[in-house]
């Protein structure tokens, strides 16, 4: 818990697993509040999502900052970092987590704008994401990146072929992330 002192953690997430994060915080302060709760005073988390979610009725609500973000837009996420950076000064903590997935039948059988639209989100949304944290890691001396891969990205599954490049496209881009940048005290990795 004491490594939460002081972090900022930004999460660029779907809007089903922004409900999960307040439930996650919800428990951290109410059911497990007598180890955790402490800390959360110093945590600032940025929740972004392609929908704003109303958090007005969580708790530590001044420390939950929503934005609405979509993360094929690379203006859109250079803005969500520089307004959130204004606001609590710092990245510690970037979770990755933006993804979609389309049942898009056999290979021969997907649609491009089917194809397009999960790479765009999935691996172009998730570089967009994972540069930008990675600049502001880099002036602030460091942090931690968790990309939320897929066990589709280590192994096909049936009619999920555009899922499955797109999260095997990151598995990579993590890798490639992790060796380029732990010099520089930035740890980089995958949830499959």
């Amino acid at each position: 818990p004491l490594a939460l002192r002081g972090c900022t953690m930004y999460c660029f997430l779907v809007d089903a697993i922004l409900s999960a994060l307040q439930l996650m915080i919800d428990s951290q302060l109410n059911v497990v509040g007598a180890d955790y709760a402490p800390f959360w005073p110093f945590v600032a988390i940025v929740a972004a999502d392609i929908k704003n979610k109303d958090w007005s009725g969580a708790p530590r609500r001044d420390r939950i900052h929503a934005v609405a973000c979509d993360v094929t837009d690379a203006r859109q996420v250079a803005a969500t970092f520089a307004e959130c950076r204004k606001q609590f000064g710092r990245v510690d903590v970037l979770c990755n987590n933006a993804g979609i997935a389309r049942p898009t039948g056999r290979l021969h059988e997907m649609e491009m704008r089917d194809f397009d639209e999960v790479i765009a989100v999935n691996l172009r949304g998730a570089y967009l994401v994972l540069r930008a944290g990675l600049a502001a890691m880099l002036e602030t001396g460091g942090g931690s990146i968790v990309n939320t891969a897929s066990i589709g990205g280590l192994q096909a599954l049936q009619r999920l072929g555009a899922y499955g490049a797109s999260k095997a496209g990151l598995v990579l881009l993590t890798r490639q992330a992790a060796l380029e940048y732990a010099g520089d005290k930035i740890r980089v990795n995958a949830v499959c």
